[in-house]
């Protein structure tokens, strides 16, 4: 079993605590870095790093849009989980264009051990409150538009299941094809999207009204 390691910076001392001592009971995830702010956090990336970074939006010191923004351009692969209040849709839009693509509302932050296995795995995590309010957003910013796509039957599954953080092991699974086999129709979905990554597909799901959660 891989260890997922983790950083996080959140100013709040009694659910930063409540939070390392939930993912201290897993077996198979380790909180290396637990600051207050970001910069703390950026500093103790410097020394260790997280595969995923755990982080809040408003803190003293640094908040989570520029620890954002200045973990997405020094360490681009590290996956970045917003921890957030989904009544805030502006900061949803904002940190969605950084290139945070995974959110957890604080209210829910028992589902942590298993949405950093997700993402871990997937590299996304899009509850369906953060689903609807992106719907809403690329609705009023771009007058979502049907697809210039013909798409078959298998297309459209790989879709929602992109959507929904499937591995290509559980696509496969419905569709009866190998693993190998989904990464193929994979790949071939992105070059006809014209898109490099699961991310970039998702928001043209989203603004084609192809996903429906």
């Amino acid at each position: 079993m891989n260890t997922i390691t983790v950083g996080m910076a959140e100013d709040h001392n009694l659910l930063r605590h409540n939070i390392v001592h939930l993912l201290a009971r897993q077996r198979n995830i380790k909180v290396i870095i637990a600051a207050s702010n970001g910069a703390e956090l950026i500093h103790g990336m410097e020394r260790e790093l997280p595969q995923i970074v755990l982080l809040d939006l408003r803190m003293p010191v640094m908040d989570g849009f520029e620890a954002a923004r200045r973990i997405k351009q020094k360490w681009p692969t590290v996956k970045i989980i917003c921890l957030t209040d989904f009544s805030q849709e502006e900061n949803i839009i904002k940190m969605n264009q950084l290139g945070v693509k995974s959110f957890l509302s604080k209210q829910f932050c028992e589902r942590l051990p298993k949405v950093l296995e997700i993402v871990s795995e997937h590299g996304t995590y899009f509850p369906d409150e953060v689903m609807d309010i992106m719907q809403r957003h690329m609705g009023d910013a771009v007058l979502v538009a049907a697809c210039p796509y013909k798409l078959n039957q298998t297309e459209m599954y790989l879709i929602q299941a992109i959507c929904e953080g499937k591995s290509s092991a559980q696509i496969g699974d419905i569709l009866c094809r190998s693993p190998r086999t989904v990464e193929k129709y994979r790949e071939d979905l992105y070059e006809k999207f014209g898109v490099n990554s699961k991310e970039q597909l998702i928001i043209l799901a989203i603004k084609w009204s192809l996903y429906k959660s």
